[in-house]
């Protein structure tokens, strides 16, 4: 993608709570979306943080992704449409996830691809994660929510905008 990254929006939770970005602007080419999640010390965080567009919730993304952990490389994952985008590895203390979304306000299925990583435990596991899927849906994106309720102490999401 060329051309000049601008910040959009930024949103922070105080933990447990879905992240929205609202009114997004419709003058970009693509966007790219930077989540973050920490747990609190000590303890692990169970579920997967979940993206959804214009707050539609019905069965219209697809999620597929694989999965590199210390012990298992290579895991394939695929799920049937689902209300939601799935973001990467289920629980740990803390994630990182990058998500471009090109050409946001076509009038075409949205694809979506991630990639980040996850310390999946307190002794400094590690998980890394390629993601891709779509949005079946021609709609503009205006919003963005972010399902961080998998994170105890703090979820921030950017978004930024691509000229």
């Amino acid at each position: 993608m060329a051309g000049k990254l601008l910040a959009l929006g930024e949103a922070l939770s105080n933990g447990y709570q879905t992240i929205t970005v609202n009114n997004i602007p419709q003058n970009y080419s693509h966007l790219e979306v930077v989540v973050i999640g920490n747990h609190t010390a000590g303890s692990t965080a169970t579920g997967t943080p979940i993206m959804y567009f214009n707050n539609n919730t019905s069965n219209t993304y697809l999620s597929q992704y694989i999965v590199s952990t210390s012990t298992n490389v290579g895991n394939f994952i695929s799920n049937s449409l689902s209300s939601s985008m799935y973001l990467g590895f289920s629980g740990g203390v803390g994630t990182t996830t990058r998500v471009w979304i090109p050409n946001y306000t076509s009038s075409k299925n949205k694809e979506i691809i991630c990639s980040g990583g996850a310390i999946t435990s307190n002794s400094w596991a590690y998980a890394g994660f390629l993601a891709g899927g779509n949005w079946r849906n021609t709609a503009a994106i205006t919003r963005i929510d972010v399902a961080m309720d998998v994170y105890a102490t703090i979820g921030r999401v950017y978004v930024f905008g691509w000229k």
